[in-house]
């Protein structure tokens, strides 16, 4: 009987690379739920994810944070898991430059 390969949680501090908008490249900074990643479908050559119950949070090196992504989605195939890990200092330097990055854009939004 073949043994059915373990897949991995995410871990804070994992880094993820999504294709949408040109491509981001992101870090897991929070997870909120319990991980089911061997509950995740996919569908239709991937255009369907399903399963999963955490949901993840992604601070992007080019400042912009999403939140709440669920679990199957990061698993899908606009998302690739990388291997390397950011250690507490990179994960709070990339959320400090996204909060800059969000006063930035309110203060050009005020002065224009």
């Amino acid at each position: 009987m073949e043994e059915k390969k373990k897949i991995k949680d995410f871990e804070v501090g994992t880094r993820v690379h999504c294709i949408l908008y040109g491509g981001r490249d992101g870090i897991v900074f929070k997870i909120t739920g319990n991980q089911h990643p061997e509950n995740v479908r996919h569908l239709g050559g991937g255009c369907v994810v399903m399963g999963g119950t955490a949901m993840i949070d992604v601070v992007f090196e080019d400042g912009t944070i999403s939140r709440g992504i669920p679990e199957g989605i990061i698993r899908g195939v606009q998302w690739n898991i990388l291997e390397s890990k950011a250690n507490q200092g990179e994960i709070e330097f990339a959320l400090a430059f996204a909060e800059l990055e969000k006063r930035r854009k309110e203060q050009e939004k005020e002065e224009a």
